[in-house]
Protein backbone atom coordinates (compact mmCIF):
# COMPACT_ATOMS: atom_id res chain seq x y z
CA UNK A 1 0.00 0.00 0.00
CA UNK A 2 3.08 2.32 0.64
CA UNK A 3 4.92 1.44 -2.16
CA UNK A 4 1.40 2.63 -4.03
CA UNK A 5 1.19 5.72 -2.33
CA UNK A 6 4.59 7.08 -2.74
CA UNK A 7 3.98 6.08 -7.69
CA UNK A 8 0.71 8.62 -6.61
CA UNK A 9 3.00 10.99 -4.51
CA UNK A 10 5.77 10.94 -7.13
CA UNK A 11 3.92 11.57 -10.13
CA UNK A 12 1.48 14.31 -9.73
CA UNK A 13 -0.55 13.65 -13.10
CA UNK A 14 -0.88 10.17 -11.97
CA UNK A 15 -2.18 11.16 -8.94
CA UNK A 16 -4.97 13.04 -10.87
CA UNK A 17 -6.08 10.05 -12.50
CA UNK A 18 -6.70 8.29 -9.22
CA UNK A 19 -8.81 11.14 -8.21
CA UNK A 20 -10.74 11.17 -10.79
CA UNK A 21 -11.17 7.67 -10.87
CA UNK A 22 -11.92 8.36 -7.39
CA UNK A 23 -14.73 11.06 -8.33
CA UNK A 24 -16.02 8.47 -11.11
CA UNK A 25 -16.56 5.82 -8.66
CA UNK A 26 -18.38 8.35 -6.05
CA UNK A 27 -20.75 9.67 -8.92
CA UNK A 28 -21.25 5.69 -10.18
CA UNK A 29 -22.53 5.11 -6.65
CA UNK A 30 -24.73 7.88 -6.46
CA UNK A 31 -26.25 7.11 -9.67
CA UNK A 32 -26.58 3.28 -8.59
CA UNK A 33 -28.70 4.60 -5.06
CA UNK A 34 -30.71 6.25 -7.04
CA UNK A 35 -32.32 3.90 -9.51
CA UNK A 36 -32.13 1.43 -6.77
CA UNK A 37 -34.15 4.49 -4.59
CA UNK A 38 -36.78 5.07 -7.53
CA UNK A 39 -36.15 1.07 -9.17
CA UNK A 40 -36.34 2.66 -12.42
CA UNK A 41 -33.15 1.87 -14.55
CA UNK A 42 -32.46 5.66 -15.87
CA UNK A 43 -29.02 7.42 -16.32
CA UNK A 44 -26.92 4.63 -17.80
CA UNK A 45 -26.31 7.04 -20.87
CA UNK A 46 -24.46 8.85 -18.07
CA UNK A 47 -21.99 5.72 -17.34
CA UNK A 48 -21.17 4.99 -20.99
CA UNK A 49 -20.53 8.92 -21.85
CA UNK A 50 -18.32 8.70 -18.40
CA UNK A 51 -16.22 5.83 -20.47
CA UNK A 52 -16.08 7.62 -23.76
CA UNK A 53 -15.15 10.78 -21.54
CA UNK A 54 -11.43 8.31 -20.62
CA UNK A 55 -10.56 7.21 -23.58
CA UNK A 56 -8.53 10.28 -24.73
CA UNK A 57 -7.49 10.29 -21.45
CA UNK A 58 -5.50 7.02 -21.55
CA UNK A 59 -4.76 7.81 -25.05
CA UNK A 60 -2.81 10.52 -24.25
CA UNK A 61 -0.97 9.19 -21.27
CA UNK A 62 0.48 6.44 -24.42
CA UNK A 63 0.90 9.06 -26.41
CA UNK A 64 3.07 11.47 -23.47
CA UNK A 65 4.82 7.58 -22.90
CA UNK A 66 6.38 7.52 -26.36
CA UNK A 67 7.47 10.94 -26.11
CA UNK A 68 8.83 11.40 -23.04
CA UNK A 69 10.11 7.98 -21.22
CA UNK A 70 10.90 5.67 -24.15
CA UNK A 71 13.99 4.70 -24.66
CA UNK A 72 14.33 4.60 -28.10
CA UNK A 73 13.22 7.50 -30.83
CA UNK A 74 8.83 6.73 -31.00
CA UNK A 75 7.94 6.08 -34.67
CA UNK A 76 6.53 9.60 -35.59
CA UNK A 77 3.04 7.39 -37.92
CA UNK A 78 2.82 6.07 -34.24
CA UNK A 79 2.74 9.31 -32.92
CA UNK A 80 0.28 11.12 -36.05
CA UNK A 81 -1.85 8.06 -35.41
CA UNK A 82 -2.30 8.56 -31.37
CA UNK A 83 -2.67 11.80 -32.03
CA UNK A 84 -5.91 11.27 -34.27
CA UNK A 85 -7.24 8.80 -32.49
CA UNK A 86 -7.37 11.21 -29.62
CA UNK A 87 -7.95 14.01 -31.73
CA UNK A 88 -11.37 11.94 -32.70
CA UNK A 89 -12.45 11.12 -29.09
CA UNK A 90 -11.43 14.01 -27.18
CA UNK A 91 -14.80 15.85 -27.63
CA UNK A 92 -16.45 13.44 -25.27
CA UNK A 93 -14.77 14.30 -22.86
CA UNK A 94 -16.97 17.70 -22.39
CA UNK A 95 -19.40 16.99 -23.95
CA UNK A 96 -20.83 15.62 -21.06
CA UNK A 97 -21.90 18.79 -20.05
CA UNK A 98 -24.24 19.09 -22.31
CA UNK A 99 -26.30 16.29 -20.53
CA UNK A 100 -27.24 18.56 -18.17
CA UNK A 101 -30.35 19.26 -20.48
CA UNK A 102 -31.66 15.84 -19.08
CA UNK A 103 -32.43 17.40 -15.79
CA UNK A 104 -36.02 18.64 -17.18
CA UNK A 105 -36.86 15.25 -17.43
CA UNK A 106 -36.52 15.22 -13.30
CA UNK A 107 -39.72 14.80 -11.66
CA UNK A 108 -38.14 12.99 -8.40
CA UNK A 109 -35.57 13.25 -6.16
CA UNK A 110 -34.62 16.39 -8.26
CA UNK A 111 -31.76 17.38 -6.01
CA UNK A 112 -29.82 14.03 -6.80
CA UNK A 113 -30.44 14.21 -10.38
CA UNK A 114 -28.57 17.54 -10.16
CA UNK A 115 -25.67 16.38 -7.74
CA UNK A 116 -25.18 13.38 -10.17
CA UNK A 117 -25.43 15.01 -13.70
CA UNK A 118 -23.40 17.66 -12.44
CA UNK A 119 -20.71 15.37 -10.69
CA UNK A 120 -20.38 13.75 -14.07
CA UNK A 121 -20.37 16.40 -16.47
CA UNK A 122 -17.60 18.03 -13.76
CA UNK A 123 -15.03 14.41 -14.46
CA UNK A 124 -15.94 14.75 -17.92
CA UNK A 125 -14.66 18.62 -18.36
CA UNK A 126 -11.24 17.66 -16.18
CA UNK A 127 -10.69 14.21 -17.40
CA UNK A 128 -10.84 15.99 -20.76
CA UNK A 129 -8.55 19.27 -19.62
CA UNK A 130 -5.85 17.24 -18.29
CA UNK A 131 -5.94 15.22 -21.38
CA UNK A 132 -5.60 17.89 -23.21
CA UNK A 133 -2.68 19.32 -21.04
CA UNK A 134 -1.03 16.12 -21.52
CA UNK A 135 -1.27 16.47 -25.39
CA UNK A 136 -0.03 20.11 -25.29
CA UNK A 137 3.13 19.32 -23.55
CA UNK A 138 3.91 16.13 -25.99
CA UNK A 139 3.25 18.47 -28.99
CA UNK A 140 5.08 21.26 -27.70
CA UNK A 141 8.05 18.89 -27.47
CA UNK A 142 8.30 18.57 -30.70
CA UNK A 143 7.30 21.56 -32.54
CA UNK A 144 7.74 24.17 -30.26
CA UNK A 145 5.28 26.29 -27.90
CA UNK A 146 3.37 28.12 -30.58
CA UNK A 147 2.73 25.16 -32.71
CA UNK A 148 1.29 23.66 -29.41
CA UNK A 149 -1.13 26.78 -28.52
CA UNK A 150 -2.42 26.76 -31.93
CA UNK A 151 -2.93 22.82 -31.95
CA UNK A 152 -4.88 22.70 -28.95
CA UNK A 153 -6.46 26.01 -29.49
CA UNK A 154 -7.68 24.51 -33.07
CA UNK A 155 -8.55 21.34 -31.21
CA UNK A 156 -10.93 22.97 -28.57
CA UNK A 157 -12.61 24.76 -31.39
CA UNK A 158 -13.02 21.30 -33.49
CA UNK A 159 -14.44 19.39 -30.37
CA UNK A 160 -16.98 22.62 -29.88
CA UNK A 161 -18.38 21.45 -32.97
CA UNK A 162 -18.10 18.05 -32.29
CA UNK A 163 -20.40 18.31 -29.53
CA UNK A 164 -23.24 19.82 -31.67
CA UNK A 165 -22.66 16.52 -34.17
CA UNK A 166 -22.92 14.57 -31.08
CA UNK A 167 -26.30 16.24 -29.30
CA UNK A 168 -27.98 17.63 -32.12
CA UNK A 169 -26.93 15.06 -34.76
CA UNK A 170 -26.15 12.46 -32.84
CA UNK A 171 -22.91 11.61 -34.56
CA UNK A 172 -20.47 9.60 -32.55
CA UNK A 173 -16.61 9.34 -32.32
CA UNK A 174 -16.48 6.03 -34.84
CA UNK A 175 -18.88 7.51 -37.29
CA UNK A 176 -16.25 8.69 -39.39
CA UNK A 177 -15.66 5.28 -39.57
CA UNK A 178 -18.76 3.47 -40.05
CA UNK A 179 -20.42 6.56 -41.62
CA UNK A 180 -17.94 8.43 -43.05
CA UNK A 181 -19.33 9.95 -46.12
CA UNK A 182 -22.31 11.01 -44.05
CA UNK A 183 -20.99 12.65 -41.64
CA UNK A 184 -18.84 14.30 -44.02
CA UNK A 185 -21.66 15.57 -46.25
CA UNK A 186 -23.38 16.84 -42.68
CA UNK A 187 -20.52 18.68 -42.23
CA UNK A 188 -19.82 20.27 -44.85
CA UNK A 189 -23.75 21.02 -44.96
CA UNK A 190 -23.63 23.04 -41.33
CA UNK A 191 -21.28 25.98 -42.86
CA UNK A 192 -24.10 28.36 -43.12
CA UNK A 193 -25.99 26.83 -39.86
CA UNK A 194 -26.06 29.61 -37.20
CA UNK A 195 -27.14 27.42 -34.36
CA UNK A 196 -24.30 25.10 -35.28
CA UNK A 197 -21.68 27.91 -34.98
CA UNK A 198 -23.29 29.61 -32.09
CA UNK A 199 -23.46 25.94 -30.35
CA UNK A 200 -19.32 25.35 -31.12
CA UNK A 201 -18.20 28.47 -30.95
CA UNK A 202 -20.16 28.93 -27.61
CA UNK A 203 -18.95 25.17 -26.23
CA UNK A 204 -15.13 26.14 -27.40
CA UNK A 205 -14.81 29.43 -25.73
CA UNK A 206 -16.23 27.67 -22.32
CA UNK A 207 -13.77 24.67 -22.94
CA UNK A 208 -11.16 27.14 -23.64
CA UNK A 209 -11.35 29.35 -20.75
CA UNK A 210 -11.52 26.47 -18.76
CA UNK A 211 -8.45 24.97 -19.75
CA UNK A 212 -6.76 28.78 -19.19
CA UNK A 213 -8.12 28.44 -15.11
CA UNK A 214 -6.73 25.00 -14.86
CA UNK A 215 -3.66 26.66 -15.75
CA UNK A 216 -3.28 29.24 -14.07
CA UNK A 217 -4.01 27.03 -11.30
CA UNK A 218 -1.22 24.73 -11.94
CA UNK A 219 1.27 27.79 -12.13
CA UNK A 220 0.03 28.90 -8.43
CA UNK A 221 0.82 25.53 -7.44
CA UNK A 222 4.25 25.90 -8.84
CA UNK A 223 5.31 28.90 -7.48
CA UNK A 224 4.14 28.02 -3.79
CA UNK A 225 5.93 24.41 -4.25
CA UNK A 226 8.27 23.98 -7.37
CA UNK A 227 8.18 20.83 -8.63
CA UNK A 228 11.36 19.19 -10.26
CA UNK A 229 11.57 18.38 -13.40
CA UNK A 230 10.90 14.90 -14.15
CA UNK A 231 9.43 14.61 -17.91
CA UNK A 232 12.16 12.42 -18.76
CA UNK A 233 12.23 8.17 -18.14
CA UNK A 234 13.24 7.58 -14.76
CA UNK A 235 13.89 5.01 -12.39
CA UNK A 236 12.59 1.29 -12.73
CA UNK A 237 9.30 1.11 -15.05
CA UNK A 238 7.46 4.28 -13.19
CA UNK A 239 6.85 7.07 -15.16
CA UNK A 240 7.57 10.55 -13.94
CA UNK A 241 5.39 13.39 -14.89
CA UNK A 242 5.96 17.39 -14.66
CA UNK A 243 4.25 20.25 -14.15
CA UNK A 244 6.47 22.69 -16.10
CA UNK A 245 5.60 25.14 -18.01
CA UNK A 246 5.36 24.45 -22.07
Amino acid sequence: MTKVTNIFNQNPILKLVGVLALFSITCTFLLGFKIIELSRFRGFFLIWNLFLAWIPLFISLMLYQKIFTSSENPKKWVLILLTFVWLLFFPNAPYIISDIIHMRKSVQLVWLDALIIFGFATIGLNVGLLSLFIVQKSVSKIYGKGFGWTFISSTIFLSGFGIYLGRDLRYNSWDIITRPWELLLDCLSQWNNLHAWNMSIAYAMFIFMAYLMIRSFVELGQQEQPVEDTSTYSQGNKIRFSFNND
